[in-house]
């Protein structure tokens, strides 16, 4: 059984720099951690994506 994994990426087509953005070093990392907890199976629930986040966008944690 062969598994398919479709990654989008949007990017808008006129952009200004930021110098706030993370470097682009910074975002493939983020991305390839992403994609190898996915394919090794270290995921959530989407159900339980929102726990422990309040109305005001905040964190409460242990």
């Amino acid at each position: 059984m062969s598994s398919h994994v479709r990654i989008i990426v949007i990017v808008p087509e006129h952009t200004d720099i930021d110098r706030d953005d993370d470097p682009t070093e910074t975002v493939l990392e983020g991305i390839q951690q992403g994609f190898h907890e996915a394919i090794t199976g270290q995921t959530l629930p989407l159900s339980q994506l929102w726990d422990g986040i309040d109305d005001s966008g905040t964190t409460h944690c242990c």
